[in-house]
């Protein structure tokens, strides 16, 4: 079912895309970060990616998900395969957890296609979305307020390093 997409309600989400567009460049600069470092396990890098992929998982379990779902009334399929995304997303974190100094890089490089996946889910979830049915800025000010913490901690850590 296509819904009608006003000028006004298609502006209002652009804030929440812009947001969510900066935390998937922020956390690919995190795989980045875990790419160029010698050994995974150490580190912040590898500390910051995990709290990022977790911050992905939180984000859609507990605001976008419920919200795009509230939006509909019929059964939406494309979300239903989100949610799995996120527990598989969470899965591969505790696996890589576990996994010792030679599968971490091909853990890493998994989890970061899982995060690209659920990016592109989200994308494709807020396109198909009721834009009339959705408190844009409510749910723009929860991103953000999910957001903050996390970035601040990748500032931190990044201008202490730039320090020493």
């Amino acid at each position: 079912m296509q819904f009608p997409q006003t000028a006004q309600a298609l502006m209002a989400r652009l804030p929440l895309l812009t947001l969510l567009a900066d935390f998937q460049r922020a956390l690919n600069d995190q795989f980045d970060s875990c790419r160029h470092v010698d050994r995974y396990r150490p580190g912040l890098a590898l500390q910051r990616l995990r709290s990022g992929v977790a911050l992905l998982c939180q984000l859609q379990e507990e605001l976008l998900h419920l919200a795009l779902g509230a939006s509909r009334a019929e059964p939406w399929p494309a979300l239903g395969r989100a949610i799995e995304g996120v527990g598989a997303l969470r899965d591969l974190t505790v696996a890589g957890e576990r996994a010792d100094d030679a599968r971490q890089r091909a853990v890493m490089a998994v989890l970061e296609g899982l995060a690209q996946l659920q990016f592109a889910s989200l994308d494709e979830l807020l396109s198909q979305a009721d834009v009339t049915a959705l408190r844009w800025a409510d749910i723009e000010r929860g991103t953000e307020a999910l957001l903050i913490p996390w970035q601040a901690a990748c500032r931190d850590t990044e201008a202490r390093y730039a320090s020493a």
